[in-house]
């Protein structure tokens, strides 16, 4: 999934989990996981893009990194 010209791998276990892996040369496989509670439904392409995008929108620029 592409999001604001950066790369994320996407993976739904199925059992509402979900892993989202920055693909970024610095720092390859950076990113997090969600849990909806062990909801069978999936959550949309625009969901799952605002969260990616929140989630960048907390990377301190200067370290690449969550502070």
């Amino acid at each position: 999934m592409s999001v604001d010209g950066e790369l994320w791998d996407v993976s739904h276990r199925g059992d509402g989990q979900y892993d989202l892996s920055w693909t970024r040369e610095n720092s390859p496989n950076y990113g997090f996981s969600m849990n909806l509670g062990g909801r069978e439904a999936e959550m949309t392409p625009q969901i799952l893009e605002d969260v990616i995008r929140e989630f960048m929108d907390n990377i301190n620029p200067e370290t690449g990194y969550l502070d």
